[in-house]
């Protein structure tokens, strides 16, 4: 059966002089793909309020699933005071924080009820049907000497109180998704037309679907490298556990030799989860291509989209409806691709007109030659 990259929550309590104190992760990216990132942040807060002292906090993961990357942020705990290191075996991780003023408990991080980042810790997805395996350590690893999760409280004098954190609760993520996405695909209907669609089996909790893309332009790219952009929100309906149809169209992704897609998806609370990666390749027509002028009829101004498939000079000619040129336009040395240009209405008045746009190739002396019709209303 096919596993996927998933976070396992814990919640650790234990008394510090009658203080509980609990910690966490937090996922907050999972491409699910592999050798796509996997980010997760560990927090703490405490049923009372104290001055963070030196402290270790030991974990797991698994390194069948996850390769170590980098630490994405510790701002909390590696300025001032404090320092901050992060010792790496292939399953443990051990981030260890220091207080270097052992007298001034107000010049410590005050830990309250509220949750309190301590660090971010990216990891690259080695196997996408593994586990993530992470869990605080509350025992003594001798062959790596790296302690256990200890809190350490900063009173106002150098005596230091502490407390082994036992584990007491486990709260484990039964589906990579916090909620079940069934019949989910993208398809391409055309050269202007991408369909996205998914079902959702369960949506209580959530709170929205963002359809995310990233736009490749050159081939064989690495697809990790590329900066998803959200194309549409959807909201959830989180009281509801009924089937639910979603649907979407996604058109003019021009100037891109393939498009990734996937779905976002943001809880209640503020995690964030995603669907698998899809990839739409090879969208670049092979021949030449002049797309309906639009909006049509127009008003201000029309958009003139077109493709070459080879390098062209190119001429885009209006004539009026008694067949007068009224505007010509020339463009010399456009490269293979798409290509769009914009005409205004300003000198003309309301009516029928045609558009004639020709193409001469510089490589094949390939000639290309289209007209269209569109009108004009003031």
């Amino acid at each position: 059966m096919k596993k996927n990259i998933i976070l396992i929550i814990f919640c650790c309590k234990a008394n510090m002089l009658s203080q509980t104190i609990d910690l966490r992760f937090l996922e907050i990216r999972n491409d699910r793909v592999n050798n796509g990132y996997f980010d997760v942040l560990i927090q703490i807060k405490a049923s009372s309020s104290f001055y963070m002292g030196s402290s270790n906090f030991c974990f797991n993961y698994n390194s069948s699933g996850l390769i170590y990357s980098n630490v994405l942020s510790n701002s909390n705990f590696n300025s001032g005071k404090y320092s901050s290191e992060l010792k790496i075996s292939t399953s443990i991780i051990s981030y260890n924080i220091s207080y270097n003023d052992y007298n001034l408990a107000s010049d410590a991080q005050l830990i309250d009820n509220n949750w309190r980042d301590l660090v971010s810790i990216r990891f690259i997805i080695k196997d996408q049907n593994e586990l993530s395996g992470l869990y605080f350590r509350n025992y003594q690893d001798n062959y790596l000497n790296q302690s256990p999760t200890i809190v350490y409280k900063v009173l106002n004098n150098p005596i230091f109180s502490s407390q082994r954190l036992s584990i007491n609760n486990v709260y484990n993520l039964d589906n990579p998704l916090p909620v079940i996405l069934s019949n989910y695909s993208v398809k391409t209907i055309d050269y202007n037309n991408i369909i996205i669609e998914w079902e959702t089996e369960d949506e209580k909790g959530i709170l929205q679907y963002e359809i995310e893309a990233a736009f490749i332009k050159q081939i064989n790219s690495i697809d990790s490298n590329h900066t998803f952009e959200t194309l549409k929100i959807f909201k959830a309906d989180n009281a509801s556990s009924k089937r639910k149809k979603y649907f979407y169209n996604y058109n003019r992704f021009k100037n891109y030799t393939s498009v990734l897609f996937r779905i976002k998806i943001v809880n209640k609370e503020g995690t964030i989860e995603y669907s698998s990666t899809k990839k739409i390749e090879n969208i670049y027509p092979s021949q030449f291509e002049f797309y309906p002028v639009y909006p049509n009829p127009f008003n201000s101004e029309a958009n003139i989209e077109f493709f070459l498939s080879e390098k062209s000079d190119v001429n885009i000619l209006v004539y009026d409806a008694a067949g007068r040129e009224i505007e010509y336009i020339k463009k010399n040395d456009l490269a293979a691709g798409f290509h769009k240009i914009k005409i205004e209405s300003r000198k003309y008045s309301s009516g029928v007109y045609f558009i004639l746009l020709i193409a001469n190739s510089m490589e094949s002396l390939l000639k290309f030659r289209r007209t269209q019709k569109v009108i004009l209303l003031k």
